[in-house]
């Protein structure tokens, strides 16, 4: 809604800036992401917390991995939801507005109703991206936090491939489930 609204000379160039994290490798999104994290712990531990204590305070939380994996996939997600968002017509939405509904109601009967299929097929992409994701997810990861990706490789990185077998088939499948359900809808 803000975007259509919008005339910024500077809207354009920050989605662009905004969506290019799915173009940039997993590991080098982790370093980018990791690196200012590492400083800013230093620079908590030093100034508030006065030496107090050697750790990470932020590295290797479920934050720093989330935040990762925002910048990762903020464009296949954007990219569903802009479509979806393009089914709605500026004069849709006057007539809704002309009926007295407007804020929160507004986006209840109006955009989500019509953005149903566009938001389900983001969530669904980017479910199964993060998913695979592994790079981000090693690097950025907490301590002990496995995920299947994760868990297939360090299976596979000590030679115990029958044991890796079923995780994979395991993601495979988690991966090619919702891709059949979004093909089904398409079709429909």
């Amino acid at each position: 809604m803000a975007k259509r609204r919008t005339h910024s000379p500077l809207a354009a160039p920050l989605q662009t800036l905004a969506t290019m994290g799915y173009a940039v490798p997993g590991t080098v999104l982790a370093v980018g992401v990791f690196v200012p994290v590492a400083w800013l712990d230093n620079v908590l531990l030093q100034y508030v917390w006065h030496n107090a204590a050697s750790g990470a305070i932020l590295k290797g939380t479920l934050w720093v991995m989330m935040w990762a994996y925002v910048v990762r996939f903020l464009a296949v997600g954007y990219s569903s939801v802009d479509a979806a968002m393009q089914r709605v017509t500026v004069n849709q939405e006057r007539s809704v507005r002309s009926l007295g509904v407007s804020g929160v109601a507004l986006v209840r009967r109006l955009y989500l109703p019509l953005m149903r299929g566009g938001l389900l097929t983001a969530i669904i992409m980017v479910f199964v991206d993060v998913m695979k994701e592994m790079p981000i997810t090693l690097m950025t990861r907490p301590f002990g936090w496995d995920t299947l990706s994760v868990r297939i490789f360090s299976l596979t990185t000590e030679g115990l491939w029958r044991e890796a077998a079923l995780p994979a088939l395991a993601l495979i499948v988690a991966g090619l489930l919702p891709v059949l359900y979004l093909a089904r809808q398409d079709e429909a």
